[in-house]
């Protein structure tokens, strides 16, 4: 018993110092200077992977058509995933009139790929452009958003990451843009130190080159997610300066936070379900650790409510992540010009530490719907998964 209570007391309170200095890591990361090629018009491909976006898909394409970026040197690739309601209609509308855009479908693909990166590498394979550009369907962009994420590729650099910024309505919609604020601000800072661990594929910018250089999606093609973090870490293998986050707001898109918490739980959960596939060994060990410290600490509260375990101690661990948390997510609202969100900060840390240890035990061995289909993905080692699935492997999924 001194035993399990000595190694449940080192991973709390080295739990919380490890969470405290990458929250400071990342912190730091966000003020590291970046140069910018100006005046840089590579060729782009921008490639939208859409299921069931009848109403969204027509007010993005009406933003990238406004981009402020020569006219011949980018192409809108829009990939129908099998959707069941008038999304390629409102594509082909687009089409008539304007020869910058370009509809594919996956219903008849044999891609090995599943899900969303086998509609980005229909794109892909349709593609031309220098630099590939992915933002996903129910975005909304500014008007300089191109160019601003294509000056970013310095020599050197192989991908860029832009901002998402949630825009929410209502006690969740405010609570998931306060939670993914935090989430993105982690990952950006230490993006920019070196240590990538994540990114979004709703904003995402690489290379064609970099990506035929490492095989593309081959290792990573059977996970259920992972068109962007899993491309992310095999670019930056050996090499983590060529990946970077760019995260001024003339690079963001914008997204509408999700329209129910069952949505929101099952986009988590989906995210969570690569974890353990990650090509980086070194974001497996550090996410894994983490998952463990959140872990004990509801359990270390038990056991202080009993008198059996050390409140102080539970105070000191538990402090430091609150303290992190508070920094990144304090320097994110006022970056992003949301004060007020402040207000929820305290309520989103209470729940904060069970909903991460749900979202990862059910993405990882629980089942989950994303887009009208049902999945589960149980990891079975590195890179590998089985997908337990409703639809036919070639019939979009």
């Amino acid at each position: 018993m001194n035993i399990l209570k000595a190694v449940m007391s080192c991973i709390l309170l080295g739990g919380g110092f490890v969470y405290f200095a990458a929250c400071l890591a990342a912190f730091a990361g966000h003020f590291k200077s970046r140069r910018i090629v100006s005046g840089y018009t590579p060729s782009i491909s921008v490639i939208i992977a859409a299921r069931n976006e009848e109403c969204n898909i027509g007010s993005l394409l009406d933003d990238l058509l406004l981009q402020d970026y020569p006219h011949d040197k980018f192409r809108l690739i829009v990939v129908d995933d099998c959707s069941e309601d008038g999304t390629k209609a409102v594509v082909e509308s687009f089409i008539a009139r304007d020869d910058r855009v370009i509809l594919r479908e996956t219903c008849l693909s044999k891609s090995k790929y599943t899900h969303k990166k086998k509609a980005i590498h229909e794109g892909i394979l349709t593609s031309k452009g220098e630099i590939i550009v992915t933002v996903d369907a129910d975005c909304r962009i500014n008007r300089g958003w191109l160019r601003g994420m294509v000056e970013q590729f310095v020599p050197g650099i192989d991908l860029v990451a832009g901002s998402v910024i949630v825009e929410g309505n209502g006690l969740w919609g405010w609570l998931e843009e306060l939670e993914f604020t935090g989430i993105q601000m982690m990952a950006a800072g230490l993006m920019n130190v070196r240590i990538p661990i994540t990114c979004n594929g709703a904003n995402l910018a690489y290379r064609r080159s970099a990506f035929e250089c490492i095989g593309g999606f081959e290792g990573i093609g059977s996970m259920v997610s992972g068109d962007d973090d899993l491309l992310m870490q095999k670019i930056a293998a050996g090499n983590p300066s060529s990946v970077m986050f760019a995260s001024g707001i003339e690079t963001a898109v914008y997204v509408q936070a999700k329209n129910s918490v069952s949505e929101f739980l099952a986009q988590r959960s989906r995210w969570a379900s690569k974890i353990l596939a990650y090509p980086s060994r070194t974001a497996v060990a550090f996410l894994s650790f983490i998952f463990v410290f959140l872990a004990v600490i509801p359990i270390w509260l038990v056991g202080g409510i009993f008198g059996a375990l050390s409140l102080t101690q539970l105070g000191v661990g538990y402090g430091l992540k609150v303290m992190g948390d508070l920094l990144l997510c304090g320097y994110g609202i006022m970056r992003y010009r949301r004060p007020l969100l402040l207000i929820l900060f305290p309520l989103a840390e209470i729940v904060h530490v069970p909903y991460i240890i749900g979202v990862t035990l059910k993405g990882l061995f629980g089942s989950f719907e994303w887009r009208g289909r049902r999945t589960s993905a149980v990891s079975t080692g590195y890179g590998k998964s089985v997908f337990e699935k409703k639809v036919n492997p070639y019939e979009g999924g």
